[in-house]
């Protein structure tokens, strides 16, 4: 796919995504995108399920809703990325960059574990945790039980203790016993 071609792509998606009847939804599945530069992208709901994206750059980009089923996400750089409702099944983000990268998502249960427990969505990776909008290490996570760590989770929402009471302690567990995989 030449960068032209797909600039058209990118351009006729973010028309689909404001409902003008002249857009198009981005359809790059199977694709070859490795190293493309995708950073900021608007990629919200595309299919982009089987495409070869190792080592691309989508860094900020925005990919909720999107299908990423199968796709190749080795390497990738995805930090900041919104994965927020994307089908991750069966990808491969072996060795891919997630910092700060939005978590609720459908996990591809090995690097990203996802799940839903009541309100919050839960993600992790191997040393983070995400639950609702809150991101920290997975360690900052395990204190959540001293007085310190009660305060902290109080101020985060009015229910939040609540269902940490109930919750947490679950999620940690699971943790445990399902770790997700360290990107090699």
């Amino acid at each position: 796919m030449t960068h032209d071609e797909l600039q058209t792509i990118l351009a006729d998606h973010k028309e689909w995504l404001k409902g003008n009847t002249k857009g198009k939804r981005a359809n790059l599945s199977g694709a070859n995108l490795s190293y493309a530069t995708l950073r900021y992208a608007n990629l919200s709901y595309a299919d982009l399920s089987g495409a070869d994206l190792s080592g691309a750059n989508l860094s900020g980009a925005n990919l909720s809703g999107a299908d990423l089923s199968g796709a190749n996400l080795s390497y990738a750089i995805l930090s900041g990325a919104n994965l927020s409702g994307a089908n991750l099944s069966y990808a491969d983000l072996s060795g891919a960059d997630l910092s700060g990268a939005n978590l609720r998502c459908s996990g591809n249960s090995k690097e990203i574990k996802a799940l839903q427990l009541e309100r919050w969505n839960v993600g992790y990776t191997h040393d983070t945790l995400q639950i609702g909008c809150q991101t920290h290490p997975i360690d900052k996570w395990m204190k959540w039980n001293t007085e310190a760590g009660r305060k902290w989770i109080n101020l985060m929402d009015c229910d939040a203790l609540e269902w940490a009471d109930k919750f947490l302690p679950i999620v940690l567990d699971l943790i445990k016993v399902s770790p997700a995989t360290k990107k090699s």
